[in-house]
C-alpha cells in the first residue's frame, strides 16, 4: 500500500510512498489520485482548516476537502470491504467545540468540514469517519497524539468529536438538544431575507409573517416588472409556453426550447414572488422586495442599506439545488459556494452586523435525511441568536426532526423563530 500525501491531505502505512499534489484544483487531484491504480487506501486524514485563515483560504480547503473525498471515497470503500479498517479524518483546529463557542467571521467555512464528513457516513457506511475539532491551545504533539486517538477509536460513532482537554462528542439525531436562550422575535424587528421571494425560503417567511408580524425586506434575483401582454390570463404551463413560441414568431425570433423556457420562467418567477408579497402582507407584516445577485458585494451594499440602522435579523436561504452524492460532485461546488458563503458574507458585510439579532442560515435537508446529500451548503437552519456576532450562527449542524416537525413545514418555521436549537456540531 502507498502513503498519499496531498497539500492538507496525509495517509499512513506500514511502507509508504509519496506523491505531492501542486495544486489545489480538481483536475491536478483527480490525475495524482488516478496514479494510485489499483493500490489500496486504507486512511486519509484531511488537515482542512483552523481558526486564523483568510476567508478565501477556509472556503478553499472546503472545497478541497470535499474533493478529496469525492475522489477517494471508491478507494477507501474497495479497501473495506477486503476486510481491511479504511477511514476518513479530517482535522480541524477552531476552537475544540467546533465554533460553538465563538469564532472569528473569516473561520466560517470551516464549519462545513464536519456536515461533510457526516455525509460521507451516511453515503459510505463501510467506512470509518471521523470529524475532529482541535482547541487552539493543545501543543502540537498533544493534538498529534489526539487526532491519533480518533483516527483509532474502535467505535463508529460519534462522527464528530471535539477535543479541547476535554472529549466533546456529538448527541444521537433525533436527541433533544439543550434549550439555548434567544432574543424575542417581535414586530419591531425588520429582517433581510435572501431568497426570500420564492420557494422554501418564501414559506418561511410568511410562516414568521403570521407567527410575529416581523418587517421583512427580500433579497432575490428575480427582477419584477410589468408582466408581458403575451401571458396576461394565461395560467396553464402549456398555454404560457405556446403564448410564448407565438410571440417570438410574431417578433421575428426563432422560437429555441431554451428561448421559450426562459420566457416561460421569467413569468412564473414573477408571479411566485408577487404571491409571496401578497401572502405576507396578508399576514399583517410590512414587507419590501429587491432584486440583487447576493454574489456581486458591491452591488449588495448598494441595494442592501435602504434602512440603515433598523435591521436587526438575517436569514440566509438563497441558494443553488445541486445535490449529488459524493462521488458524482462536479463542477457545481464552487456555484454553492458562491452563493451560500459568498453570498453571505457580501449580505453580512452590508449590513450593520452588530445590530443582528436574529440570524437563520438554511442548508439542504438532503445534508440530514439522505443519502444523496449535498455537502456542498453546509449549514442548517438556526435562528434567534442574540449577540452581534453572526458567524457563530454558521456553526454546522443538524437540526432535531423530532422536535421541530418536517423541516420546510409553516410549523417547522413558526417553531425554529421562537427559540434557537444547538447545532448538531454539539451534539
Amino acid at each position: 500500500m502507498r502513503a498519499l500525501r496531498l497539500p492538507g491531505v496525509r495517509s499512513a502505512s506500514r511502507a509508504p510512498r509519496t506523491c505531492t499534489l501542486a495544486g489545489w484544483g480538481a483536475t491536478e487531484l483527480s490525475s495524482r489520485l488516478e496514479e494510485l491504480g489499483d493500490e489500496k487506501v486504507h486512511l486519509a486524514v484531511v488537515f482542512a482548516a483552523a481558526d486564523g485563515l483568510p476567508w478565501a483560504e477556509g472556503t478553499r480547503r472546503l472545497a478541497h476537502t470535499l474533493l478529496v473525498a469525492k475522489h477517494l471515497v471508491a478507494p477507501l470503500t474497495s479497501a473495506a470491504r477486503a476486510g481491511h479498517r479504511a477511514a476518513f479524518v479530517t482535522v480541524t483546529r477552531l476552537d475544540g467545540s467546533f465554533g460553538l463557542t465563538g469564532v472569528e467571521e473569516d473561520a466560517v467555512p470551516a464549519g462545513g468540514v464536519g456536515v461533510l464528513v457526516k455525509t460521507l457516513a451516511v453515503e459510505a457506511p463501510e467506512l470509518f469517519c471521523r470529524a475532529v475539532d482541535l482547541a487552539p491551545g493543545l501543543g502540537a504533539a498533544e493534538a498529534a497524539e489526539l487526532v491519533l486517538q480518533e483516527a483509532q477509536d474502535a467505535a463508529p460513532a460519534p462522527v464528530q468529536v471535539g477535543r479541547d482537554g476535554r472529549r466533546r462528542v456529538a448527541l444521537t439525531p433525533g436527541a433533544e438538544a439543550p434549550a439555548a436562550t434567544g432574543a424575542a422575535l417581535t414586530a419591531d424587528d425588520l429582517l433581510v431575507v435572501t431568497g426570500g421571494g420564492r420557494g422554501i425560503t418564501a414559506r418561511c417567511a410568511a410562516a414568521l409573517a403570521r407567527a410575529h408580524r416581523p418587517g421583512l425586506l427580500l433579497l432575490g434575483r428575480t427582477a419584477l416588472g410589468e408582466e408581458p401582454a403575451w401571458a396576461h390570463g394565461l395560467t396553464d404551463a402549456a398555454a404560457l409556453k405556446a403564448a410564448a413560441v407565438a410571440h417570438l414568431k410574431a417578433s421575428g425570433e426563432k422560437p429555441t426550447p431554451k428561448r421559450v423556457e426562459q420566457l416561460y420562467g421569467a413569468v412564473v418567477g414573477e408571479r411566485e414572488v408577487r404571491r409571496t408579497l401578497a401572502e405576507i402582507r396578508a399576514a399583517g407584516s410590512e414587507v419590501a422586495y429587491l432584486a440583487v445577485d447576493i454574489t456581486d458585494a458591491a452591488a449588495t451594499a448598494r441595494r442592501a442599506r435602504p434602512v440603515p440602522g433598523r435591521i436587526t435579523g438575517l436569514v440566509h436561504g438563497a441558494g443553488v439545488l445541486a445535490d449529488q452524492l459524493i462521488a458524482a460532485k462536479k463542477a457545481e461546488i464552487d456555484r454553492v459556494f458562491s452563493v451560500k458563503l459568498g453570498g453571505l458574507r457580501s449580505v453580512v458585510a452590508a449590513l450593520e452586523a452588530g445590530r443582528l439579532r436574529h440570524v437563520v442560515l438554511f442548508s439542504s435537508v438532503a445534508g440530514f435525511f439522505t443519502a444523496g446529500a449535498s455537502p456542498t451548503t453546509p449549514w442548517p437552519t438556526r435562528c434567534s441568536t442574540p449577540g452581534p456576532r453572526p458567524s457563530r450562527a454558521g456553526t454546522p449542524g443538524r437540526t432535531s426532526p423530532r422536535s421541530t416537525g418536517a423541516p420546510g413545514t409553516p410549523a417547522w418555521c413558526r417553531r425554529r423563530s421562537r427559540r434557537c436549537s444547538r447545532s448538531a456540531a454539539s451534539r
